[in-house]
C-alpha cells in the first residue's frame, strides 16, 4: 500500500518581489477553481495530487496562466506580482493616465 504523501506534491506561490507595485490583490486559481487571494508579502502553500495542473493569477484587469506538472513529493514554486510594464505599452498607458503594470507569474 502506497503512502498518502507519495500521491501528492506541493506548490508554493509567493508575492514578495521587490519589483511588485504593492497594489491590487492577486487572485489565484488552480485548475479553474478559486484558491486564494494574495496581497504583497503573502504566500500560499498547497498540496496537489500528482499530475498536470494549471495555475492562473489575475488582478481582475490582467492575468497570466501556466500549465505545470507535479511528481510525487515534488515542490513547485511560483513568484507572482503586479510589476511595472516596459516599453511602448507602458508609455502609452502612462499618457492615458492608467497605471502601467502587468501580472507576473514566474516558475522558480
Amino acid at each position: 500500500m502506497a503512502s498518502p504523501g507519495l500521491s501528492v506534491g506541493k506548490v508554493t506561490i509567493r508575492r514578495n518581489s521587490s519589483r511588485d507595485i504593492k497594489m491590487r490583490d492577486l487572485y489565484v486559481e488552480i485548475d479553474g477553481e478559486p484558491t486564494d487571494t494574495l496581497q504583497f508579502g503573502e504566500s500560499l502553500e498547497l498540496e496537489l495530487p500528482v499530475g498536470h495542473h494549471t495555475i492562473k493569477v489575475t488582478n481582475r484587469v490582467y492575468s497570466k496562466s501556466e500549465d505545470f506538472s507535479i511528481q510525487p513529493g515534488e515542490s513547485v514554486r511560483f513568484d507572482v506580482g503586479n510589476i511595472p510594464s516596459r516599453g511602448l505599452v507602458a508609455l502609452l498607458m502612462a499618457i492615458t493616465g492608467t497605471i502601467p503594470y502587468r501580472v507576473n507569474l514566474t516558475r522558480l
